[in-house]
């Protein structure tokens, strides 16, 4: 399944994201997916996702396209942007 070019990042995936939680795991729970079932779909292992999904490292170009490929995203939209400070 492709990414759909008219789908809104609902509030509750926001809201995470912005609370601390990393992108990857926010997306995997939102699209009610195990982590077994994203390794499998993306071609990684458990090591790897869960290093990724912790923020403890970012996924290379390549593991970045399978990762939005099995989240039905594009890459973009698993990369957390700076935050602004708060005053």
């Amino acid at each position: 399944m492709h990414p759909r070019d008219d789908e809104y990042l609902p509030w509750r995936v926001a809201k995470r994201i912005e609370d601390g939680e990393g992108p990857v795991k926010v997306w995997r729970e939102e699209r009610k997916l195990t982590a077994h079932a994203l390794e499998d779909q993306a071609g990684l292992d458990d090591q790897t996702l869960e290093a990724i999904e912790s923020e403890r490292t970012d996924p290379n170009s390549r593991v970045a396209g399978e990762l939005a490929r099995a989240l039905r995203l594009k890459p973009f939209q698993l990369v957390r942007y700076s935050r602004r400070p708060k005053c």
